[in-house]
């Protein structure tokens, strides 16, 4: 077969390598940013022991970074909350990530073949994580919350905490019937990377940073909580680079010996 019947193929089979290979590249960046804006939060403050006054403080709710809230106005003897405290650079790096989140997902998504109502489920946890993304960025760069979003702070909150732990579940086991279609990925990438993502959802990640703390009982917000979700996302990238390196390889070998593509799980 000469070059030119090859190149269509090994077109179609190109653009999704390098979408899921960018997707790689956007969680692991998502994670660098992540963790760097927990740092910010937690890094000098939390240096010494967590029980430090400086360690209690920045623990406030106040402190969140994470799609900022509005406080509601007083009303009679009602005293609202503080308002939040920005902590310089933390919210705009962690929107950003929250965003590049929500690209590297669509990416993902894109490569691979799913149902209508499978696909209209991805699509409204993608919009939700970039939301929460874009809000929270624009709220770190004018110092307060953005006004009037509440409710879409809560909405996409609440579908990123609950609804996509669902959709990350659903596409580990769509992988685990071991499906013809592989794409950009062999199997067992395509089972490992949403389940590492599903860990990182709020909820679930919050869980998990108290197993971390190993027992620590924060009287608000769990110190580096954040980081966790961090290195989740860089975990995801890995798992997805290394997916596409190695069903790259594969394939070149496969081509070298001389016969047809390699199907399987590994």
């Amino acid at each position: 077969m000469d070059r030119g019947t090859q190149t269509p193929g090994s077109a179609r089979r190109l653009a999704p390598a390098v979408a899921a290979l960018l997707a790689g590249l956007l969680f692991g960046a998502a994670g660098i940013l992540t963790i760097v804006a927990a740092e910010l939060r937690w890094g000098a403050a939390c240096a010494g022991s967590w029980d430090d006054p400086s360690c209690l403080t920045v623990q406030d709710h106040r402190y969140d970074y994470l799609a900022p809230m509005e406080q509601p106005a007083a009303s009679g003897t009602f005293e609202p909350p503080a308002d939040w405290v920005p902590i310089p650079g933390a919210a705009p790096m962690a929107g950003v990530a929250l965003f590049l989140v929500a690209v590297a997902m669509l990416l993902m998504f894109v490569t691979m073949r799913a149902h209508l109502l499978s696909r209209l489920a991805q699509v409204i946890v993608v919009l939700a994580v970039a939301m929460l993304g874009i809000v929270t960025t624009a709220s770190g760069v004018i110092g307060h919350p953005l006004p009037g979003f509440n409710p879409v702070n809560m909405f996409g909150f609440f579908i990123w905490a609950m609804f996509g732990p669902l959709v990350l579940i659903a596409t580990t086991l769509h992988w685990a019937l071991d499906p013809p279609f592989q794409g950009p990925l062999p199997v067992a990438a395509w089972r490992a990377w949403p389940s590492i993502l599903l860990l990182a959802t709020p909820l679930i990640g919050m869980a998990i940073s108290s197993v971390v703390a190993g027992g620590y009982l924060a009287y608000d917000s769990m110190p580096w909580e954040e980081a966790v979700s961090g290195v989740l996302y860089v975990l995801t990238g890995v798992i997805i680079i290394a997916g596409v390196g190695w069903k790259a390889a594969r394939r070149s070998r496969s081509r070298q010996r001389g016969v047809g593509p390699v199907v399987g799980v590994f």
